[in-house]
């Protein structure tokens, strides 16, 4: 599965402590989710449930999760009115949730999922990965519900959704920089037979379209995959010190993997070219913010640009990039690289 999302695109999306989009409106009144709901999810589309953040339980009375790593937040809200909220040193970004206005009060299932009935035959399950991203999975239990799902994203100033002829979209903020993005959609019957699903985008709304037929087998699992963070996991000296120095290690999100391959620009030798431009650039800043610091030795970015250029995390030393401190300073790297592999 995790192919065939990549076969797309995958985005993650920030939070903020103050909802962007709050909507000073009561709580919806408490509907019963489908007593099926995540049975539904493990039987049809199981890995969804796989890497979920162990989260906090909302800690004020409008969060029903909230979780934290490092510089980034998501909380998300009891009320689907006020969205779900992503922040990180990349700015903030908002998540309206489909038929908000109608939809029950948020119930925490289990770990970073929470459910909403929306009271139309469909159930919005917001999914909170340990990198940060979110999966908003929507169960269609029966064919009167919609198949129009939309999610209006509230935007720093100045920043523009693209959808790509590929199908996922990608957000650029004021000055052309990778702000965030959405790995194309995908939707699954109860059989296991794939249903035409895909995005649309009006104004600063993503709307996911599920084209689901009376002959469909239901429950149909549909996901958009929303997501900020190009790095997943990141933490000090994973294997302990090297030459009794620290090192830094990371692991590519999806979304950061779809960019960094270049299938978010819509693959090929340009994509893949762009995708390493925004590696060195937008992924080492934010390296620097969760990890290494403002003023890393030089060193630390030799060797980021090095993995960078050398593609790990797709082949040959695995999927970790392991910067470590007590490698020299070495300004022509590139100068036997095949030899010395980011290692010298």
């Amino acid at each position: 599965m995790v192919q065939r999302r990549l076969s797309g695109l995958t985005v993650a999306l920030g939070t903020v402590c103050v909802f962007a989009a709050s909507v000073a409106t009561p709580a919806a009144d408490a509907l019963e989710p489908t007593p099926g709901t995540l049975s539904d999810i493990q039987a049809v589309a199981p890995e969804v449930l796989v890497d979920v953040a162990t989260i906090e339980r909302g800690i004020g009375s409008r969060a029903a999760i909230e979780f934290r790593q490092g510089a980034d937040e998501v909380v998300v809200p009891l009320d689907p009115a006020d969205g779900i909220l992503l922040s990180g040193a990349g700015g903030d970004l908002g998540i309206g949730l489909p038929n908000s206005d109608d939809a029950s009060q948020g119930e925490v299932l289990a770990g970073g999922i929470v459910a909403y009935e929306n009271g139309d035959g469909s159930t919005t399950v917001p999914v909170l990965k340990d990198d940060g991203s979110v999966q908003i999975v929507t169960v269609i239990e029966e064919p009167t519900a919609p198949h129009r799902y939309e999610y209006v994203l509230h935007l720093p100033v100045g920043a523009t959704i693209e959808l790509a002829k590929e199908g996922h979209i990608v957000i650029w903020d004021i000055d052309g920089n990778l702000l965030a993005g959405a790995v194309a959609p995908w939707a699954t019957g109860a059989d296991g037979s794939a249903v035409t699903t895909y995005f649309e985008v009006d104004g600063s709304t993503l709307v996911q379209i599920v084209e689901h037929e009376p002959t469909t087998a239901f429950p149909v699992i549909a996901d958009p995959w929303l997501g900020k963070n190009l790095f997943g996991k990141v933490e000090k000296n994973r294997r302990g010190l090297f030459q009794k120095k620290a090192t830094y290690s990371s692991v590519l999100s999806t979304w950061g993997t779809a960019v960094y391959t270049g299938i978010a620009q819509g693959g090929g030798i340009a994509g893949s070219v762009a995708g390493h431009a925004i590696l060195r650039d937008a992924g080492w800043s934010e390296l620097k913010s969760r990890l290494v610091g403002s003023s890393p030795a030089a060193t630390l970015k030799q060797q980021y640009d090095c993995h960078v250029l050398g593609g790990y995390a797709v082949w040959m030393s695995g999927v970790h990039w392991d910067l470590e401190l007590a490698r020299p300073n070495n300004p022509n790297w590139l100068k036997g690289v095949d030899k010395h592999k980011c290692n010298w």
